[in-house]
C-alpha cells in the first residue's frame, strides 16, 4: 500500500511504516511541511536518541496510495509514551490531544485508530502523530502499521492480549492465590512465611492496578512512586517469605530490607519528576541483587531437601528472575521500543509453585501429626505388652491364626464369586447383540442428548445462542477428524430471540441429528449450518456436499426412523421441515414461526 521507500509491506493489506520525520513542537495542530522536520527512523526511543527531551513532539510519516487502494483502513501504533494523538491529512482520528495531570490508559497499551475512506486520497497521504510526555519518562514512538481494517485490527488484538488482557488475567490469578495464602496463614498463624507470601501477592495486584484502570487517579509523578514502591514491596515480602521457607534467621539483613522498602518512595519523591525515572532505574538494579539472593536461597533449599516442591521453586525463581532482567532492559531502552514488560507472566508461576508448596507442607504437617499420634499409641501398647507379655503372645498367635483363616476365606470368595461373575460378564459382552461400536455410539448419543438438555435448561432467551455455541464446540472436532469442514453462520440470529424455552431442546436435537447424519452417512467434505431469523420466522439450513440418499427408500426402510423423527419433532414445534437430497448433497431446511 506504500511506496518501497516509505514502508515495508508485511501482508497484502498491511504495511510497516518505519521512515518518519520529527519536529519538537508543542503545537496543538500538525506543523506545516515547511517546518524544520528532521528525518527519524522508527521506532524512536527518546531515552537513546534525545535523553532529557520534554515534552512534546510531532512525527510526520508519508503514505503513498493508489486510487484502488483507498478503502476503510486502520492505523496501529504498538506504543507511545505518555499520551498522543493521530492525524491523517490534517484531520484528527483519535487519541489524547492534551497532556494532563492525570494520565489516561493510552500509555500502557497498543493503540488502534480507524481511518475513514473520505480522509484518504490518491497519492501522498500524510500521517501526523503527536506525542506528549515528561522529561526522562521513556518518551518515544514505536513503528507504525497501516492497512485495511481486518488484518490491522487482528494484529492490534494479539498485541493487546499479550500486553493488557494477559496482565489482567494473571493479576486475577495472583489475587486468588494471595487470598488463599492469607486464609491459610489465618488458620496457622505460626506459619508467618505464608502471611508474607499472601501480602506479596496482594501487593503485586496493587502494582498492576494501572492495567485495570482507564485513568490514573493521581498525578503521573505520584503514580510512578506508587507503582515502583509496590514492586519493591512485592520483592521485599517475597524475600521475607523465602528466608522463612528456608528456615533462616538474618535479622540484620531483614532490617536492611525493611529500611530500603520504607525509604524508597521518599527517595523518589525527593528526586522529583525530572529524576524519578533515573532513580527508579537504580532501585531496579538493587531489586535485581535482591532477586539474585532470593534465587541463591531457593537453590540452597533445593540442594538440602531435594524435593519436587523445592525444585519447582528454583525453576519458577529462575523464570521470574530472567523476566525481571528482561523488564529491566526494556525499562532502560536496551530492547526494542515496542517490547512490552513480561514479568507478569512469571509472577503467577512463582505464586502457583509457592501455593503448591504451602499445601504440600500442610499435608506433611498433618502426616507428621498422624505419625506422632501413632508413635505415642505404639509406646503405650509396648508398655502394656511388657506387663502382659505371656497373654499378648498367646493372643498374637490366636490373632494370626484368625487372620490366616480370614484371608483364606476372602480369597475363596473372590475365586468362587467375583471371579466367576467377571468371566461370565465377559462372555456375555463377547456374544452380545451390540457391537462395541454400536455400544460406543449409543453411549455418545445419550451423553450428547444429556448435554443438549443441560444447554437448553436455562429460561433466558439467549440460551439458544449459548446452546448453539456449545454444540459447535462439541461437534467441530469430530467433523474435523472426519475430514469435514464446518461452515457455521449464526450472524443473522437475534439476541435475545423471542423463542419459548420449551422449543429450544427439540430444535437443538434436529440440528444435532442432521449434523450426525452427515458425519455418519454422507461422505461429505463440507457441512454448512446457518441459523437466522426475521421478525416472524426462525430459519435453520443445514447442507452438505455428500453422496445424498433416496429419501423415499430410506423412509420406508429400517433406517428411516431418524428421518421420520426429524419430521415428528418439527410438527410438534409447529414448524415446517423440508429435506432434499441428490448425488450432489443433502439439504435440511426448517422454518419456525415466531410468536
Amino acid at each position: 500500500m506504500v511506496a518501497p521507500a516509505l514502508g515495508q509491506p508485511l501482508q497484502p493489506q498491511t504495511t510497516l511504516l518505519s521512515q518518519a520525520k520529527i519536529l519538537l513542537s508543542d503545537s496543538d495542530l500538525p506543523p506545516p511541511d515547511s517546518a524544520e522536520w528532521v528525518p527519524q527512523k522508527l521506532p524512536d526511543n527518546w531515552t537513546k536518541t534525545r535523553p532529557g527531551s520534554c515534552c512534546s513532539a510531532w512525527y510526520r510519516v508519508e503514505l503513498v496510495l493508489r486510487n484502488d487502494q483507498i478503502q476503510p483502513s486502520a492505523l496501529y501504533v504498538p506504543r507511545f509514551h505518555r499520551t498522543g494523538s493521530a492525524f491523517i491529512n490534517g484531520e484528527f482520528i483519535g487519541g489524547e490531544r492534551v497532556l494532563g495531570e492525570r494520565l489516561t490508559a493510552l500509555w500502557n497499551r497498543p493503540q488502534l485508530f480507524f481511518v475513514p475512506t473520505k480522509l484518504l486520497k490518491s497519492g501522498v497521504n500524510v500521517i501526523h502523530i503527536h506525542i506528549h510526555t515528561y522529561a526522562n519518562i521513556k518518551g518515544g514512538l514505536s513503528e507504525v502499521y497501516f492497512g485495511s481494517v481486518a488484518p490491522i485490527e487482528a494484529q492490534w488484538g494479539r498485541q493487546n492480549f499479550w500486553q493488557l488482557t494477559s496482565v489482567q488475567i494473571t493479576t486475577a490469578i495472583t489475587l486468588g492465590l494471595g487470598i488463599i495464602a492469607l486464609l491459610a496463614w489465618s488458620l496457622r498463624g505460626f506459619e508467618t512465611a505464608y502471611g508474607y507470601f499472601g501480602a506479596a501477592a496482594l501487593m503485586w495486584v496493587a502494582r498492576n492496578s494501572h492495567f485495570l484502570l482507564t485513568e490514573l487517579p493521581v498525578r503521573v509523578f505520584y503514580w510512578e512512586i506508587f507503582s515502583n514502591t509496590a514492586q519493591i514491596w512485592v520483592l521485599s515480602l517475597v524475600f521475607m517469605f523465602v528466608l522463612r521457607f528456608a528456615g533462616r534467621v538474618m535479622s540484620i539483613l531483614e532490617k536492611s530490607i525493611w529500611v530500603f522498602s520504607i525509604a524508597a518512595p521518599f527517595i523518589m519523591w525527593i528526586a522529583g519528576p525530572l529524576r524519578v525515572i533515573l532513580v527508579s532505574s537504580l532501585l531496579y538494579v538493587a531489586m535485581l541483587f535482591m532477586g539474585a539472593y532470593i534465587l541463591k536461597v531457593t537453590i540452597d533449599v533445593a540442594r538440602r531437601e531435594r524435593t519436587i516442591g523445592t525444585g519447582l521453586l528454583v525453576g519458577a525463581s529462575l523464570v521470574v528472575y530472567g523476566l525481571g532482567v528482561h523488564d529491566w532492559m526494556v525499562f532502560r531502552g536496551d530492547l526494542g521500543y515496542s517490547q512490552s514488560a513480561d514479568l507478569h507472566f512469571g509472577a503467577p508461576i512463582l505464586f502457583l509453585v509457592v501455593t503448591w508448596n504451602m499445601f504440600k507442607r500442610f499435608n506433611d504437617a498433618q502426616t507428621q501429626a498422624t505419625d506422632l499420634a501413632q508413635s505415642l499409641e505404639t509406646r503405650v501398647q509396648q508398655k502394656n505388652t511388657e506387663l502382659q507379655k505371656s497373654f499378648e503372645q498367646l493372643r498374637a498367635v490366636e490373632t494370626a491364626q484368625a487372620q490366616g483363616l480370614e484371608r483364606a476365606r476372602i480369597m475363596q470368595d473372590m475365586h468362587d464369586g467375583l471371579g466367576s461373575q467377571l468371566v461370565s460378564s465377559l462372555a456375555m459382552a463377547q456374544s452380545g447383540d451390540l457391537t462395541s461400536e454400536q455400544t460406543y455410539d449409543l453411549l455418545r448419543s445419550c451423553i450428547d442428548d444429556l448435554r443438549l438438555a443441560i444447554d437448553t435448561a436455562s429460561d433466558s432467551r439467549d440460551s439458544l445462542s449459548l446452546a448453539l455455541g456449545n454444540l459447535r464446540f462439541r461437534m467441530e472436532p469430530r467433523l474435523k477428524a472426519a475430514g469435514i469442514t464446518l461452515r457455521w453462520n449464526t450472524f443473522g440470529l437475534s439476541d435475545p430471540l423471542p423463542l419459548p424455552a420449551q422449543a429450544q431442546l427439540p430444535l437443538m436435537r434436529i440440528i444435532q441429528e442432521s449434523i450426525t447424519n452427515t458425519l455418519k452417512h454422507a461422505s461429505a467434505t463440507t457441512l454448512g449450518v446457518k441459523v437466522s431469523n426475521s421478525a416472524t420466522e426462525l430459519q435453520i439450513d443445514i447442507s452438505d456436499n455428500g453422496c445424498g440418499f433416496d429419501i423415499a427408500a430410506v423412509r420406508q426402510s429400517a433406517h428411516g426412523k431418524g428421518l421420520n423423527s426429524l419430521h415428528k419433532r418439527a410438527r410438534t414445534l409447529g414448524a415446517t421441515l423440508d429435506v432434499t437430497s441428490s448425488p450432489q448433497g443433502t439439504r435440511t431446511s426448517l422454518r419456525l414461526p415466531l410468536a
